[in-house]
């Protein structure tokens, strides 16, 4: 490993290297990339693709983006995450990058003749897609029919892959028939509808449109399908909809046996210029798209429900109609079907203000009405509320303006009661308690001796109305 990336020094290929993590984090396919199949496809396989890939990478765009075109037009899946992020990265250049495009000049500077001629063999550049104007001719027969490929043969490139073309759109061709061409969806598509999107675990109804209108739009194919699993679902959400759309293949009446048919690990070899072959694509992926929306079912929360009150305020139609819409969002029940109408109808009468609910609760059978009949009842208790508000303040008024109206009365009164009592008015500042002249207090007072005497001499009241006396 380390030998081997010493021979690029100063190459793109070391630069991603050095850089692991950054181009690790610039995408996520779902799959755990490997810097060792970097160096493998680096260096041993797209130098044979015949567009002049040099074995140490490269960062010029043109190079860069008809690899991309290889890999995806012959299907080699395993090596598209990495081609993907590299030509992203070359397209938008990070900082880092910006200094490996000086080191990849000056390490092509530093080169000898020598050093350039050990490159691996050119395979010779695939023709151009064309519209065929005539029926390819049936393919020979295999040599060894019954021999089946090896595991290390199927990973080699003299094992047959076949081509899988992206979204297909109908055309006419040369002869004036219809045929189907090849009209690719890019990579920035992927990637908007990433970033523009919730995670799928979060709310799968975004990404479950947008799959819709790719199927419909595009026509993919089952590799198509696989990049925009592999670049918009996490491994665990790939998992989960595969699980959902069997679940649905099996509740509409497909063979368990054929399921693996319907819904292949492995690229199938459907052709799409039968019409066969484009049938079985359209299934793979309306398959798909069912198991997204069988993912949509969200759990109830029943608690965003109970917690619902009426404002005091709140007509009991306004009231009603919320109590429908948070059904509808945290549960999964219809609020006009019978069962979400029997769930709703007693929270409505219990959960209604006061007043409201005192009144319907009196109602005999209140659960089983229908809610019209409780929005009419409940509406007149609510109608009937603004009268009594209108009365109780017309009642104070009246109270407050008959207050006002004995407020003098009432203070002459109480002064003639005090008057009455024998209460006479406060003594003066220099007033006297005891004779009621000014300029002197009672302790100074003349008459205050004389008082005194008078209450000495003053014969003490009889306790009882007779008394005894000595016989002697």
């Amino acid at each position: 490993m380390g030998s081997g990336q010493s021979i690029y020094a100063g190459t793109p290929l070391e630069c991603m290297l050095n850089n692991w993590k950054a181009f690790r984090r610039q995408a996520d396919y779902g799959t755990p990339l490997c810097k060792d199949d970097l160096i493998k496809f680096c260096t041993v396989e797209w130098p044979t693709f015949g567009v002049e890939w040099p074995a140490g990478g490269t960062l010029k765009l043109k190079i860069v983006k008809a690899v991309h075109n290889v890999v995806t037009r012959d299907g080699h899946w395993d090596q598209y995450p990495y081609i993907d992020i590299w030509q992203d990265l070359t397209a938008n250049s990070p900082p880092w990058l910006r200094e490996c495009r000086a080191q990849a000049i000056r390490a092509l500077m530093a080169q000898t003749p020598g050093q350039r001629r050990g490159r691996p063999p050119v395979k010779k550049p695939c023709p151009p897609v064309v519209i065929p104007t005539a029926p390819d001719p049936m393919p020979p027969p295999p040599v060894y029919p019954g021999l089946p490929g090896t595991p290390v043969a199927h990973h080699t490139r003299t094992e047959t892959v076949p081509a899988h073309e992206l979204p297909l759109r109908e055309t006419v061709g040369p002869g004036g028939d219809l045929t189907m061409i090849y009209v690719p969806f890019t990579t920035s598509d992927l990637y908007n509808w990433k970033h523009q999107n919730p995670s799928f675990s979060e709310d799968p109804a975004p990404l479950t449109t947008v799959f819709e209108t790719l199927v419909s739009a595009h026509n993919p194919t089952w590799g198509d399908m696989k990049i925009a699993l592999n670049t918009l679902l996490t491994a665990e959400e790939r998992r989960l909809v595969f699980s959902k759309a069997k679940e649905g293949l099996v509740a509409g009446g497909e063979d368990a046996a054929n399921i693996p048919n319907v819904l292949p690990e492995a690229a199938p070899n459907w052709s799409h210029t039968v019409e066969e072959g484009q049938n079985y694509h359209r299934r793979y992926a309306l398959a798909i798209v069912q198991g997204m929306k069988r993912c949509i079912r969200k759990t109830p929360n029943w608690a965003k429900l109970y917690n619902i009150r009426q404002e005091k305020t709140e007509n009991p139609a306004a009231f009603y109609e919320r109590l429908c819409n948070t059904c509808k969002r945290y549960t999964d029940l219809d609020p006009e079907d019978v069962n979400g109408k029997r769930v709703l109808i007693p929270l409505f009468i219990g959960q209604s203000y006061e007043d409201i609910r005192k009144k319907l609760q009196k109602i005999d059978g209140a659960s089983g009405k229908n809610i019209e009949e409780l929005l009419e009842i409940a509406l007149k208790v609510y109608d009937r509320r603004d009268d009594e508000e209108r009365k109780k303040g017309a009642r104070l008024l009246a109270m407050a303006l008959k207050g006002e109206s004995g407020k003098g009365g009432g203070n002459t009164k109480g002064q003639t009661g005090l008057q009455g009592k024998g209460r006479g008015s406060r003594l003066g500042r220099n007033q006297c308690a005891i004779c009621k002249e000014e300029g002197h207090w009672k302790n100074e007072c003349p008459q205050r001796h004389n008082r005194r005497e008078g209450s000495r001499n003053r014969t003490p009241p009889k306790l009882f109305a007779f008394e005894w006396e000595d016989p002697d």
